[in-house]
């Protein structure tokens, strides 16, 4: 890790693949999404199935894996992140609810997974599934959004593959929809390698610090 963070440091380029919480879409990103990329990053933003511009009926969604196929495509053209490739893993970047899609990617493509970065995002222990998560995140409910697809499947992972990459976790302190206090219970019962925290945010600081948060990724893709 030490050699490709170097070799990220000297570039000063990354690539963030950046994963909505419920009823979101890729669109949620806009802010941050041009201020990474004017910073020079590569910069993904994905739509999960029926969610944003995504064509798939949310409704007839029964499977993480169906949720998750849009990302998984993504994941399954990035360089191996092996060897030569090293230097090509992504800064994958879940809000919320999109911790549960997060984590599946940690499972199925640790290998091409510099970081993965929790924003005030659920860190799903085994066995829990986004059903018994959602009903926090679906009060964010405005007129963009549509509607999350009932999963009632749980979140399996292993030591040897999720446990295999770093993870950062970042903290919203005016949090009203996932608490600073279930955040930080969170951390405590599976505690990542770094915790940052921005000051002024509530739950979607792309949306209300976008600067703060753009600056906390630069340092997270310096550090890993």
């Amino acid at each position: 890790m030490e050699a490709e963070s170097g070799e990220r440091r000297k570039e000063g380029i990354s690539h963030f693949v950046l994963i909505h919480g419920a009823c979101h879409g890729a669109w949620c990103w806009y802010k941050l999404s041009d201020l990474l990329k004017k910073a020079g990053h590569r910069v993904t933003a994905v739509d999960l199935g029926g969610a944003g511009l995504n064509p798939n009926d949310g409704d007839a969604i029964r499977t993480l894996a169906e949720y998750n196929q849009p990302l998984a495509d993504i994941m399954k053209t990035l360089p191996d992140g092996d060897g030569p490739d090293e230097k090509e893993k992504v800064i994958l970047i879940g809000h919320s609810l999109g911790g549960v899609d997060l984590t599946c990617m940690m499972e199925q493509f640790p290998h091409k997974i510099a970081v993965a970065v929790f924003l005030a995002a659920f860190m799903p222990v085994p066995g829990t599934t986004p059903l018994q998560l959602i009903g926090q995140d679906i009060t964010l409910a405005e007129s963009l959004l549509r509607p999350h697809p009932v999963l009632d499947e749980e979140v399996v992972f292993s030591s040897e593959n999720y446990g295999r990459v770093p993870r950062a976790y970042i903290v919203t302190k005016h949090d009203n929809i996932i608490w600073e206090e279930l955040q930080r219970k969170m951390i405590a019962d599976n505690p990542p390698d770094r915790v940052y925290q921005l000051e002024d945010s509530d739950h979607c600081p792309f949306f209300s610090c976008p600067i703060q948060l753009a600056q906390v990724l630069e340092e997270i893709s310096t550090a890993f």
